[in-house]
């Protein structure tokens, strides 16, 4: 006797789009927009066409299209097929992105694709899809409105939380922005991404960088996975400062300063105002995205990677560098700004460092940096005692003074005068 343990379609649907935020879910679409431009000539010239509103999502793309034997075999599956084809490089990779983000935006979903000589379109209606035993979508041969070889998605009936969603304003903007962050190469290199018929323009990564400020860096192959390890300086901005990381070009932590990157374990302590300058950068690109330590939602890394946790090492070991030398920055303000020294150079030096790309940045294994004047040793002490706050009122009003530190210093300085 058998037991079924076939998966409920209501159960598939809920649980594929649960983890997966709205943003992220729009941005695996643009991901396989990105693909099909580079395995249809590179990405200069092509275009995506976002536009949402609050009962409709619509995206076209003129990046190639979807042939009819993918369409058939592979694109509408819910996993990657071992014998789907590979794309070297690509950023979709586990097969779930396009249907999830489908499900998670609304309820009655039309594809058309132009490619070549083949044209198609698909429609689902979720509801009705979910209810019925088979697990295929219909393909119907047609000639789309499309002039150029692309694929055009619309869907309507959105969810409740998806239609509050694409009427904000201010989600819009962040949804631009993400796009802007999550795919700075590929916008770089020539892609026009549109969202309500604002281009969303590249939001550069930037490092400082001069004679007297270098770049830390380390390049190198684990697996069959290009690894490029860098860091340095940036502007202080709090937010800013952290790792960010990219896996076959596309963004899946940005300014990480968390225990994921490092910050606060393997005797690094955790990120505050004073490492705001830090900039960092890993790159993990492979023909075989299986191979990268994205998580399926490619919003975060697979802490449990093992190229990750030896690639984590390196990163640890940059971060300590770099940490010294603001450290070191921390005591040469300090001492200049109580006259132990006259002049600053490694505040200098960051100051009048010149503002590079971080994709572009030359670096070395070894950091290039000033030093600090010598910092005499101070022979100068704190002390302290505690009282109750009875007590501290009485003298505070006994010395007319508003403070605790003034209370201490005059009382310290009254035993000095009489006592000794």
């Amino acid at each position: 006797m058998k037991v079924n343990a076939d998966p409920t379609k209501e159960f598939f649907m809920t649980m594929l789009t649960r983890d997966i935020s709205l943003t992220s879910a729009i941005l695996d679409l643009v991901d396989n927009c990105i693909d099909a431009a580079k395995s249809n000539g590179g990405c200069r010239g092509k275009k995506i066409n976002l536009e949402v509103n609050e009962s409709t999502f619509k995206m076209e793309d003129t990046c190639g299209g979807m042939s009819k034997h993918v369409a058939e075999h592979y694109a509408f599956k819910f996993g990657r097929d071992i014998d789907a084809p590979m794309t070297p490089n690509a950023i979709g990779k586990f097969g779930v992105g396009m249907k999830r983000a489908f499900f998670k935006i609304g309820n009655i979903i039309e594809i058309d694709s132009l490619c070549g000589e083949d044209s198609f379109s698909i429609i689902i209606d979720a509801e009705e899809w979910k209810k019925t035993a088979g697990w295929e979508f219909y393909l119907e041969d047609n000639t789309p409105n499309l002039t150029e070889n692309g694929v055009r998605i619309n869907i309507e009936n959105l969810h409740e939380t998806v239609s509050i969603e694409f009427s904000d304003m201010v989600y819009v903007i962040t949804l631009s922005e993400f796009i802007a962050d999550a795919h700075h190469k590929a916008i770089s290199e020539g892609i026009e991404i549109n969202v309500n018929g604002q281009r969303v323009v590249c939001r550069d990564l930037e490092i400082k960088k001069s004679a007297q400020l270098g770049i830390l860096g380390k390049e190198y192959e684990i697996k069959g996975v290009k690894v490029k390890v860098i860091s340095g300086i940036g502007e202080r901005i709090l937010k800013a400062g952290g790792w960010n990381i990219f896996c076959n070009n596309r963004l899946i932590e940005g300014a990480n300063k968390t225990k994921v990157t490092g910050w606060g374990t393997q005797g690094m302590r955790a990120y505050h105002t004073d490492l705001a300058y830090f900039r960092g950068m890993v790159e993990f690109n492979s023909e075989d995205g299986a191979l990268l330590p994205w998580n399926t939602t490619k919003n975060g890394v697979d802490i449990d990677n093992p190229i990750y946790k030896s690639v984590l090492v390196e990163m640890v070991r940059q971060t300590k560098i770099i940490d010294k030398f603001l450290k070191d920055r921390t005591k040469e303000q300090t001492a200049f700004e109580t006259g132990v020294i006259d002049s600053t150079p490694i505040n200098d030096s960051i100051e009048s460092a010149d503002k590079v790309s971080f994709f572009d940045a030359d670096f070395n294994e070894t950091f290039v940096r000033e030093t600090s004047p010598t910092i005499p040793r101070s022979d100068i002490k704190r002390i302290s005692y505690v009282v109750t706050n009875e007590q501290l009122s009485v003298a505070k009003d006994t010395l007319t003074v508003t403070t605790a530190a003034d209370v201490g210093r005059l009382t310290f300085e009254y035993f000095m005068e009489n006592e000794v």
